[in-house]
């Protein structure tokens, strides 16, 4: 229902409607329909999404130690968009300008290097909750039993979205991070 207002008030404001046209607001109805490149797969679900990361696949093999540069996912992601699995999305004006994947992200714009970088600290980090968490003061305990839920909620929902994008979630990370130092103190 929605697909089908959409075409008639773009038909009637512009006369008429191309299959581009169609194929963008099919997919972004969620409404497949055959016969249209690109509407096969609706634009923002998971087999978009699932397409996104196969196709990404090819950025890191071409640049696996340093990575495409942070923020450049979008630049080099559409010569990529269609080599695994065709993704639904880079229709002449809708992009992907993001992994939908925060670690798949990382790893493409940092590479190895800067992915292995990312996951020693979250890996410090950890093992320092962990610590604070076995110690015998019941407020080193609920901080440290704090930090590992919010960093588990935000590791979870960076797999299939874009906290990291936001400002607070990050700025939350950096509170959390400095509240741990302080309460390791010197151990």
């Amino acid at each position: 229902a929605i697909a089908s207002a959409a075409r008639s008030e773009y038909a009637a404001a512009y006369g008429g409607y191309s299959s581009r046209m169609s194929a963008v607001v099919t997919g972004l109805s969620g409404t497949p329909t055959s016969g249209v490149e690109g509407a096969a797969i609706p634009v923002n679900n998971v087999r978009t999404r699932l397409a996104i990361w196969r196709n990404s696949a090819a950025i890191i093999a071409k640049r696996p130690l340093r990575g495409t540069g942070l923020g450049n996912f979008q630049i080099h992601y559409p010569w990529f968009s269609r080599s695994v699995l065709n993704d639904g999305v880079n229709v002449e004006s809708l992009v992907v300008d993001h992994a939908h994947n925060d670690p798949l992200e990382v790893l493409i714009e940092t590479g190895a290097v800067g992915f292995l970088l990312a996951l020693l600290t979250g890996g410090a980090a950890l093992w320092s909750a962990g610590r604070l968490l076995r110690g015998p003061d019941f407020e080193e305990r609920a901080s440290a039993a704090g930090f590992a839920a919010a960093a588990l909620g935000l590791f979870v929902t960076s797999l299939f979205c874009l906290p990291t994008h936001r400002a607070l979630p990050p700025t939350a990370v950096a509170v959390f991070l400095g509240l741990l130092a302080g309460r390791m103190g010197g151990r």
